[in-house]
């Protein structure tokens, strides 16, 4: 990173190199029964993922007054993420039928360009800690991914084989501001406001081997193109106090989520289009100088990640398919928690009590 300073504007440029693999060991017992027959397939290997992440960065940061700052930010980068097995299986059933064995490769990497540019303000009014500021990012990125399964019998031969593969582009933009007031010496009032766009579009193919021709055939019935739009807005406010020795803070915030997929396998559209409300309140009370206990709520939410809500058969493997879920709603989670801190000279030790609801819980469900 290198930085320079003048007297009312700095510039900076910087590069970023990060490059992690974790090889590792992997084993599988596996039992499935049905009908009074034990079916077995254990698997055993070697595996290794890991990524690569390079950018280059360069920005400016201008004091328009002693009071106001403007800052603004470019970035380019180039990113790939791989995680690769070679595995041994072998395969019996009980009771009665002959042993089998054979051998797999597997690789799914995912690389693509993003490029993103952020321009923020801030200012800082007399009195201390009373500030406003806000912020705007526009973040571009290209995905294509590949996943590729082989398996070989005892001779080292293909018998088959699956490429996946996904391309796609996505869009995210942030319009964010928020304002801090300071009340007096321990209440302090904050509000602010965001909003998160982004639009994405994947496209999947399949292609299996076929051993008469030695190529690989695409499956037309697995070839998908979805579109996702996905717009939250929220709104939210803060108050803190401290009398005596009693602490609270309390704050709401309200959000707009709209969310729409549209996909080509069932020509449907599903959709989120819905209000909801996060109240949180912490409360803290000094028993005396050395011991403090603590009480609060909080109301969250947890969204679907993208991939949970694909609607159709994507392979991993040639023993595990996924399927998605679009009409997936986010989990909300009421958190209560009841604390307890106590101060001895330079040393503290505290002790916590939670308790947790989740609604609308997304599983996994295997079969």
């Amino acid at each position: 990173l290198i930085n320079l300073k003048k007297k009312n504007y700095s510039l900076n440029f910087g590069v970023d190199l990060n490059q992690r693999f974790r090889p590792g060991t992997n084993e599988s017992r596996n039992r499935t029964t049905s009908d009074g027959v034990d079916y077995h397939v254990n698997s055993e290997g070697e595996s290794d993922h890991g990524g690569k992440h390079n950018s280059i960065r360069a920005g400016i940061e201008y004091e328009i007054t002693p009071r106001d700052r403007l800052t603004l930010g470019l970035s380019v980068g180039q990113r790939s993420r791989k995680y690769s097995s070679d595995l041994d299986f072998t395969q019996w059933q009980e009771p009665g039928g002959p042993v089998s064995e054979h051998s797999s490769e597997s690789q799914t990497e995912r690389s693509g360009d993003s490029y993103s540019m952020n321009l923020d303000y801030l200012r800082d009014f007399k009195e201390e800690g009373h500030r406003l500021t806000g912020h705007f990012s526009f973040d571009n990125r290209g995905g294509d991914e590949e996943s590729t399964a082989k398996l070989f019998d005892t001779d080292g031969n293909l018998i088959s084989g699956k490429i996946s593969t996904e391309d796609g582009p996505g869009i995210r933009m942030r319009i964010k501001a928020d304002y801090s007031l300071p009340l007096n010496k321990d209440a302090k009032f904050e509000a602010g406001l965001q909003s998160r766009l982004g639009t994405s579009e994947d496209i999947t193919n399949q292609l299996e081997y076929d051993p008469a021709t030695g190529l690989y055939e695409e499956l037309t019935e697995f070839n998908h193109k979805t579109d996702y739009i996905r717009d939250i807005h929220s709104l939210y406010t803060q108050y803190a106090n401290e009398i005596g020795k009693l602490g609270f803070q309390g704050g709401l915030r309200g959000e707009y989520a709209y969310r729409k997929i549209e996909t080509g396998v069932t020509n449907a559209t599903f959709s989120i289009d819905r209000v909801d409300m996060f109240p949180t309140a912490h409360f803290s009370y000094h028993l005396t100088d050395r011991n403090q206990l603590m009480v609060s709520y909080a109301r969250r939410i947890d969204r679907p990640r993208g991939w949970y809500l694909e609607p159709f058969e994507t392979w991993t493997d040639d023993y595990n398919v996924r399927v998605g879920n679009p009409d997936l709603k986010p989990e909300y989670i009421d958190s209560y928690e009841l604390g307890f801190q106590t101060f001895r000279n330079r040393n503290s030790l505290s002790t916590e009590l939670y308790y947790r609801k989740t609604n609308n819980k997304i599983e996994r469900v295997r079969s």
